[in-house]
């Protein structure tokens, strides 16, 4: 750590993971800067992160704050603002806007019972394939669940007198031809065949919409909004810690001519926060550029 003029700056070697690495005693690690004033210039970089601070304790890796050491002064001219890289783990929850819930109630209990229990929600999975086998084995206490191939029509054959309520968008990759709330009582065959083969969604985000209380607003899907930069989320790095880096900046224009607290959120297309699995850093670069 060293304090130039009243500034406080803490420094920590870590690995590609953002984790402060063990080094061994030994020949003390040596930093050497070259410290000088960016605002004469026309470009200014800002690395940023999601990590707790004293100021801002609560923050969370899809909403945070970050205060500048100094103001960015910007009366000197139009500036805008570009994501120039953006470092994160692929590792996000189901969305939270699907419907995977589902409750089942037995001979004994009426309707009303029904709305007062509480549902069932798939837990966190990989894949469609681990969300469908949840619902199985959680209804095998009331029917069968017979599917000869994983692209093949479902049968729920009831083993007892019952109701099997399933949420909207789970209804839909078990196979029904309609997203909605799907309700199944057993009928004098004792079984529900699903009419479609089960069907794929997205239970993951394959987009993340990252806002910030500098950028100017915009319209974005038929709403004005302060969004910096629609990121990519590939499947094929699920579970592993990304970096994007865009070769191609994306420039907003900036909200204000002077900026020191920067907040910044992570949200899907309906605009609810991503989350993810656990509590990683996220690391962002910011290019700040006068207009010319």
């Amino acid at each position: 750590m060293c304090i130039i003029k009243h500034y406080i700056f803490s420094f920590v070697i870590a690995d590609e993971n953002n984790q402060a690495l063990r080094l061994r005693n030994g020949i003390a690690t040596i930093i050497k800067l070259h410290l000088k004033s960016n605002m004469s210039q026309d470009i200014i970089p800002i690395h940023i992160s999601s990590d707790k601070s004293n100021y801002f304790p609560n923050n969370k890796n899809n909403s945070f704050k970050v205060q500048l050491p100094t103001r960015l002064d910007f009366s000197n001219g139009e500036w805008k603002v570009a994501l120039s890289s953006i470092s994160f783990d692929n590792h996000f929850k189901i969305l939270p806007e699907l419907d995977l819930s589902f409750q089942v109630v037995e001979e004994e209990q009426s309707l009303n019972s029904l709305s007062q229990r509480g549902e069932e929600h798939i837990p966190n999975v990989s894949t469609l394939n681990e969300v469908v086998s949840y619902f199985r084995e959680s209804i095998t206490d009331i029917a069968y669940f017979f599917q000869k191939t994983q692209s093949s029509r479902i049968t729920l054959k009831f083993k007892k007198n019952g109701i099997i309520k399933i949420g909207a968008h789970l209804s839909k990759i078990l196979g029904s031809n309609v997203e909605e709330v799907l309700t199944i009582r057993k009928q004098k065959s004792d079984s529900y065949i699903f009419p479609l083969r089960p069907q794929n969604i997205e239970i993951h985000p394959t987009l993340a919409y990252v806002y910030g209380n500098f950028c100017d607003m915009s319209i974005c899907g038929g709403y004005y909004s302060r969004l910096l930069k629609i990121v990519p989320i590939s499947h094929k790095t699920f579970g592993e810690r990304v970096t994007e880096e865009f070769e191609t900046l994306e420039y907003i224009p900036t909200t204000t001519s002077v900026i020191q607290l920067l907040e910044v959120s992570i949200t899907s297309h309906t605009g609810q926060l991503l989350e993810f699995i656990n509590e990683s850093d996220v690391n962002m670069t910011l290019i700040f550029q006068k207009s010319k």
